[in-house]
């Protein structure tokens, strides 16, 4: 399943936050916006529980992340 997550990160946090989320296993890109939500990333998971295990025991244990909101992507078109 694809998932577009997006990550609300402490001002102070923005580096090491991005370091950290490089370096785990089922991300497959990274966006820096320019809203609430900091980072946007683009996951690709086996099912809803390997999600709910990413999102809580690895991306929100990262110091420095305050929110999370995941998206799972119905359909989409790679150009």
């Amino acid at each position: 399943m694809s998932v577009l997550a997006l990550v609300e990160i402490r001002a102070e946090n923005t580096e090491s936050v991005k370091e950290r989320l490089t370096e785990m296993e089922y991300v497959l890109a990274i966006y820096e916006l320019l809203s609430r939500f900091n980072l946007a990333l683009i996951v690709e998971l086996e099912n809803e529980k390997a999600l709910f295990e990413f999102m809580t025991l690895k991306v929100r244990t990262i110091p420095g992340v305050k929110e999370t909101k995941t998206n799972i992507i119905q359909n989409g078109i790679v150009i």
